[in-house]
């Protein structure tokens, strides 16, 4: 359906959707989309909110980015939707993200494909592009296709996680708590 070229002849082919091709990918997975949802960080009932620190957020960015793949896999596509990247626009490095994107063959402005498509084999190009949007403050969801979670990042420095299962959820949010814990002692 959507066509790219893989980053330096990798055959990593993120695929970058247009908010209207993010809609559909939604209905064709019968998926609720987050960005129509008005409480999307609710959408199953069972939502958690980490870190309860702010400064946490960005210290562990890149940490919480690959920590978040664990619920979300194994997926065989799992749609980055970015709803809002300029609420902080000093916080943004837009050269750093189009030079990544550009890597995978788009041109195109985030505000033109704010959708980023991922395979199951692309865990760690998803995780990066978690991370970057984390340090920059966006707004973003993520929607595996399988459809029993979604994540959600906040500008607020947090991480919405809304789970069908409500034990996963908790136990997601303990396994992180306790994870940044130890991350942060000296």
């Amino acid at each position: 359906m959507f066509a790219n070229v893989g980053a330096f002849g990798s055959g990593a082919r993120v695929i970058f959707l247009t908010t209207e091709e993010c809609q559909k990918y939604c209905v064709d997975f019968r998926l609720e989309s987050p960005i129509d949802n008005v409480d999307s960080n609710k959408l199953f009932g069972h939502s958690q909110r980490y870190p309860d620190e702010a400064y946490r957020y960005f210290n562990l960015s890149l940490i919480l980015s690959r920590h978040c793949l664990s619920p979300l896999t194994p997926f065989e596509a799992c749609l980055l939707w970015v709803e809002n990247p300029m609420i902080w626009p000093s916080s943004n490095n837009l050269h750093l993200y189009y030079r990544l994107r550009q890597s995978y063959g788009d041109f195109r402005l985030i505000h033109q494909a704010p959708g980023h498509s991922f395979q199951g084999h692309e865990q760690s190009d998803l995780a990066t592009f978690m991370h970057i949007g984390m340090l920059f403050g966006w707004e973003m969801h993520a929607v595996p296709q399988h459809g029993d979670i979604q994540i959600s990042f906040s500008h607020d420095e947090c991480v919405d996680i809304s789970i069908q299962d409500k034990n996963t959820s908790t136990e997601l949010i303990k396994e992180l708590t306790e994870f940044s814990d130890a991350s942060t002692r000296d």
